[in-house]
């Protein structure tokens, strides 16, 4: 940095709070699409669809307060509002739903239900609909605190072993990562969102200059850091049932071997014309851990991830990415892919 670098920085220590969505802009934000899944009035994001997900932010964002002005502008008993702050990418969930604020975190292995999620803790608490209130998360080594117009709710440790974006070798604490932004929530539900801001409480050069670029940069930074690359792969069986499209645009991963430890992670696009059962995962044929997707009707983009725990002999070249049924014995979607490149 020169000079005038530097002088930023320490303007920015001492200023605390860093806009995230200044004048309704989303420049910052990865998975953000004006005019399709949100719109922009004024400084305001408008949400009326059913499954937004979005980043800002570096990975090596940890110690913060991410903070949102929230209302919830229309609520009917089939439009109910679901706004979650994340940590750790969309690992990490402090989530604010009808009637409570609680922590959760994704696992492949869920201590309860929805399938995939682990709920730590949670508090009752009351949100007045058509009024403005600030929702705020504060994510501090490994510790997860809801906070709901300066008032601290709830507040969990996440579990250490829930990181799987750390460099080989080095461990990180589960709250590091870029934060997020979800809002789910039925149909004829209005959800508003302005003020986007926010506070590192432990500030370093690394996070500062991952202030200054938009999520998708840092991630690629991220990618070439810590060697997770683009793989080439062959399709060797696609079986959808109808309704349902699923098109793998790009994987990436950290080795052309499918092995314990490994991270690979697809992306791509679907449509479907009512949502499946199950959500959409990446997985080898053995065991696996990740962070999987619930998809709704109609036509978005995926990201999942998998951490590979152990592969059957003689399937350490193939990927799964599929969804299945509640009870896991029907597929609604499988890609197999094979990997290409060096065997070991």
């Amino acid at each position: 940095m020169c000079k005038g670098d530097d002088t930023i920085m320490a303007t920015k220590r001492e200023t605390g709070w860093l806009a995230l969505s200044e004048n309704g802009d989303t420049s910052k934000w990865n998975g953000l699409q004006p005019g399709k899944n949100m719109e922009i009035e004024g400084d305001t994001w408008v949400f009326t669809g059913q499954d937004v997900r979005a980043e800002v932010g570096g990975m090596s964002w940890d110690d913060y307060i991410l903070s949102a002005e929230v209302k919830i502008d229309k609520e009917t008993p089939e439009g109910q509002h679901n706004v979650q702050l994340t940590a750790n990418g969309t690992c990490i969930y402090c989530q604010l739903v009808p009637g409570w604020m609680q922590i959760a975190y994704y696992c492949d292995e869920p201590k309860d239900k929805p399938k995939g999620f682990t709920h730590l803790a949670r508090q009752a608490i009351t949100v007045p609909e058509g009024t403005w209130f600030t929702f705020q998360m504060k994510a501090e080594g490994g510790v997860i605190t809801g906070i709901l117009d300066g008032r601290e709710i709830v507040s969990a440790r996440i579990p250490s072993d829930v990181h799987m974006d750390a460099p080989p070798g080095e461990k990180w604490e589960s709250t590091r990562g870029m934060p997020g932004l979800l809002v789910n929530q039925q149909k004829d539900c209005v959800v508003r969102v302005r003020g986007m801001k926010v506070k590192l409480l432990k500030p370093t050069d690394e996070q500062l200059e991952e202030y200054e670029r938009d999520a998708v940069t840092n991630w690629e930074r991220h990618k070439e850091s810590t060697g997770i690359r683009q793989l080439r792969y062959t399709v060797i069986e696609d079986r959808q049932d109808e309704g349902v499209q699923i098109r793998l645009t790009e994987l990436l991963g950290t080795s052309e071997v499918v092995a314990p430890g490994e991270v690979f992670v697809a992306r791509g696009e679907y449509a479907l014309q009512a949502p499946p059962i199950g959500p959409l995962r990446l997985a080898a044929q053995g065991r696996s851990s990740g962070l999987e997707q619930p998809l709704q009707a109609g036509e978005g983009r995926f990201e999942v991830k998998a951490m590979i725990g152990e592969v059957v002999a003689g399937k350490e070249k193939i990927l799964d990415l599929f969804i299945t049924d509640a009870k896991g014995d029907h597929y609604a979607a499988l890609v197999r892919l094979r990997l290409e490149g060096k065997e070991e």
